[in-house]
C-alpha cells in the first residue's frame, strides 16, 4: 500500500533510497527484491536497474512513476529547476592564458567558453572549440571537466562529442566521487546511460551486481568474498562503472587473505581503473586514510608481483629498487622524465566553475 509523503519530502533523500533499494536487490536481500517485484520485475536481480529501484520507490510513495514524483515533491517543496549562469571563477578571468598540458596553453576565454557550451548544451560552440583545440574537450578546472556538467544537464549529443574527443566515461566527481553513471541514473537522462554503458564496456568488465565483492573486498571479509564468488565465479574479474574491481580494494586496504582469494579465483592482477591505477598501485601508494602500515603493502606489492603484475620505472622509485632504476636509466636516459602511470587528486585546488 503506499506511503503519503511527508509534509517536507526531500527529493534527494528520495534518491538515496532509489539507490539504497537498488544496492540491496542487486545483493540479494529478498525484503528489497521484493519491493522490485512488486512493480512486476521478474528478471534476475543482477540484471535490476537504478530506473526499476526509482519506479518502486514512486510507486510505494503513492506515483505511478518516477518523473511524476520528481515533479510532486519539486511543486510541494518549490524547488522546480531554475536555470542559471556558471559563475565564472576568477582564475579564468579574461586576457589569461590557461594551461591545460606542460607546455601548452589556452587562452581563458575559450576555457571557460568550453565549460558554459557544456552545461547550456551548446553543440555548436562545442564542436567549434574542439575542431581549434581538441584538448579542450578534457581541460580540466578542479579535476572537473566539461563533461561533468554535460552529463549532469542532460545533454547527450555534447557529452557524446566530448566523448570522441578524449574524454574519460569512467570521471569521477571531486570530492563526492560520484559516476557520470549515477549522475545520469540519478537524474533519469536515460539515453546519456545507454551511451555511457556501451562507452565504459569498451574499457571494463563492467558487471551489475559488484558492490557486495567490492565492499567485501574493502572490508576485508572473507567470507562475504567467497560467497559472492560461490554465486558468480565471474565476479572475480568484474568491475564497475569506473572500472574498480574487488582486487583494487582488497590492495588497496591491506587486506592480504582476501587478495590470494581473487586472484585464485582468477582475478586480473594488471586491472586498469579510470584513473590509471592497477592493484598493484592501490597497495604501493601511501593510504592516509586508512594507514595501511608499510609492512601488509609490501606482502600485497610481493603476490601481485608474483601473480605477473607489471613492474614499471616509477613502481621501482617508489620501491627504493635502486638497482632497477639505475639499470633502466642505462637502457633509457629518457626514462628519468617518465611520467607515473596513475592520476591523483590532491585534498584541495580553487574551486570549480559553479552554477548560483
Amino acid at each position: 500500500m503506499p506511503r503519503p509523503l511527508p509534509q517536507r519530502p526531500a527529493l534527494e533523500q528520495l534518491r538515496k533510497h532509489a539507490k539504497d533499494l537498488l544496492r540491496d536487490a542487486r545483493d540479494g536481500d529478498e525484503t528489497a527484491l521484493a519491493r522490485i517485484a512488486a512493480i512486476g520485475h521478474r528478471a534476475p536481480h543482477a540484471r535490476i536497474t537504478l530506473a526499476d529501484a526509482q519506479l518502486a520507490i514512486a510507486r510505494e510513495n503513492g506515483s505511478p512513476s518516477w518523473p511524476q514524483l520528481v515533479h510532486h515533491v519539486r511543486a510541494v517543496t518549490g524547488t522546480g529547476f531554475v536555470f542559471r549562469p556558471l559563475i565564472r571563477p576568477m582564475q579564468l578571468s579574461p586576457g589569461r592564458d590557461w594551461k591545460i598540458t606542460d607546455g601548452m596553453h589556452v587562452p581563458t576565454d575559450d576555457a571557460f567558453a568550453m565549460f558554459v557550451a557544456a552545461y547550456e548544451g551548446d553543440i555548436a560552440t562545442v564542436k567549434r572549440l574542439v575542431a581549434r583545440t581538441p584538448l579542450l574537450a578534457t581541460i580540466e578546472f578542479n579535476y572537473t571537466p566539461p563533461i561533468h556538467f554535460a552529463v549532469r544537464e542532460g545533454h547527450r549529443d555534447v557529452a557524446e562529442c566530448l566523448l570522441d574527443h578524449g574524454a574519460d566515461p569512467a570521471y569521477r566527481s571531486y570530492p563526492f566521487k560520484e559516476s557520470l553513471l549515477t549522475f545520469a541514473e540519478d537524474r533519469g537522462h536515460q539515453e546519456l546511460v545507454d551511451l555511457l554503458r556501451r562507452r565504459l564496456l569498451r574499457r571494463f568488465a563492467v558487471s551489475s551486481g559488484t558492490q557486495a565483492i567490492i565492499t567485501g573486498a574493502e572490508e576485508g571479509d572473507l567470507a562475504v568474498v567467497e560467497t559472492q564468488l560461490a554465486r558468480d565465479p565471474a565476479l572475480a574479474r568484474a568491475a564497475n562503472e569506473t572500472g574498480d574491481t574487488a582486487l583494487h580494494h582488497a590492495a588497496k586496504n591491506g587486506h592480504l587473505n582476501v587478495a590470494r582469494a581473487l586472484l585464485a579465483a582468477g582475478a586480473k592482477v594488471d586491472a586498469v581503473r579510470g584513473d590509471g591505477y592497477r592493484p598493484v598501485h592501490c597497495a604501493l601508494m601511501p593510504n592516509w586514510f586508512f594507514h595501511v602500515t608499510l609492512g601488509s603493502r609490501e606482502k600485497i606489492v610481493d603476490l601481485l608481483l608474483s601473480h605477473g603484475a607489471t613492474y614499471t620505472l616509477f613502481m621501482a622509485a617508489l620501491l627504493g629498487d635502486e638497482q632497477f632504476v639505475r639499470d633502466a636509466l642505462v637502457r633509457d636516459r629518457s626514462l628519468a622524465n617518465f611520467r607515473r602511470d596513475v592520476r591523483v587528486m590532491p585534498h584541495a585546488r580553487s574551486t570549480p566553475p559553479v552554477s548560483t
